[in-house]
């Protein structure tokens, strides 16, 4: 017979700090406390390490955390999330708006966790965009597509309430994250399983984008292209499609997000 309801564990990670940006938080608060000259050299040393397109590679890694480890908490995760920076979206569309995006979602973090410590705050943030925007509309769309419900128990409304009122320090202890789901599940799970590091569902976009997805960058990043359509700077991509291709810089986040934006784009607005 074939399965057409799973059980999933989306939610976690949202709830209980599960990803490794929480740990990147308290290491950027420690990055703060540097001289800014210190500061300076870290991210001149940042930028002399070789470029390497493996999934999640060692200094993917190093200037991603960069990117945000001087911003305030909640800032920091759609820095090391996100693709641009809000002067990097100024400098990349024709017709910027007038809004500061970056200024907005910090407003949005204080007003959905008043009072709340940073983790609590960040955590908030999850739950309120990532989780529903983008972790969970991914595995709906997935999932329906071969015909399987997968279905969140730890979003339970009562489990979710409870976890909410648990303070920081049972979620995020030390370099833990999960803390008290780990500790809760140590003696029904093996070890190799309780302790294991995270695992993400990467795909190689940095190698796919330098070699089988080149044309596509062509086709739908190309200056015709772009000031046909007339939202981004042609320059702008340029630059990016250039350094990402001959290895100088490693421009996965903003060319894959430029990238889905055209073939959407493409299908739904330009009638191709």
């Amino acid at each position: 017979e074939s399965v057409t309801v799973a059980l999933g564990g989306d939610g976690a990670d949202e709830l209980l700090a599960g990803y490794p940006t929480f740990l990147a938080e308290r290491l950027a608060i420690a990055y703060q406390w540097f001289p800014r000259r210190a500061q300076g050299c870290a991210s001149w040393a940042a930028r002399q390490l070789p470029v390497d397109h493996g999934n999640l590679s060692f200094d993917f890694k190093i200037k991603q955390f960069l990117r945000g480890a001087g911003a305030p908490a909640s800032l920091a995760h759609q820095r090391w999330l996100g693709s641009f920076t809000g002067a990097e979206i100024r400098e990349l569309l024709i017709d910027a708006p007038a809004v500061d995006v970056e200024a907005e979602h910090q407003e949005r973090a204080r007003q959905l966790a008043v009072g709340a410590d940073d983790v609590s705050r960040s955590l908030a943030l999850y739950q309120d965009t990532y989780l529903p925007e983008d972790i969970l509309t991914k595995v709906d769309r997935a999932s329906m597509a071969c015909g399987l419900e997968v279905r969140a128990p730890f979003l339970d409304t009562e489990l979710v309430d409870m976890i909410q009122g648990l303070p920081a320090n049972l979620k995020l202890r030390g370099r833990q994250g999960k803390w008290i789901l780990k500790q809760a599940m140590g003696g029904r799970l093996p070890p190799a399983i309780a302790r294991r590091s995270k695992k993400g569902f990467g795909i190689p976009v940095a190698r796919w984008l330098r070699g089988p997805l080149g044309s596509l960058l062509d086709d739908l990043l190309g200056e015709a292209s772009l000031r046909r359509q007339g939202l981004f700077r042609p320059e702008f991509v340029a630059r990016l499609v250039h350094e990402h291709r001959v290895g100088w810089v490693d421009h996965r986040k903003p060319l894959w997000t430029l990238l889905m934006f055209q073939l959407w784009h493409r299908h739904w607005l330009s009638g191709v």
